[in-house]
């Protein structure tokens, strides 16, 4: 995603000796890799903010005994019939 057509796109992932030279050669500059950077970096620090405060919520639900339900998320109500034959009640 972030490398697309070539490596210049995912350069601050680069050692800084490496992006110094790729300056130097006047290949980019250093605003366009900051952009970039900036582009990529929020995003992913957004979606990884998310996924670790999904995984405390279910540490916290299930300190408190509060027991996952797989079938909570499907939009299922008891008494409907689930894959494998069982029915909720």
């Amino acid at each position: 995603m972030a490398v697309r057509d070539d490596a210049l796109n995912a350069l601050y992932f680069y050692p800084k000796p490496v992006q110094e030279r790729v300056y130097q050669l006047g290949l980019t500059g250093r605003e366009a890799v900051a952009r970039k950077r900036k582009l990529f970096m929020v995003p992913f620090f957004l979606v990884m903010l998310v996924a670790l405060l999904l995984i405390r919520l279910e540490a916290t639900l299930q300190f408190r005994g509060v027991e996952r339900n797989p079938y909570l998320l499907a939009g299922l109500r008891p008494g409907f019939a689930v894959p494998g034959g069982h029915e909720l009640v």
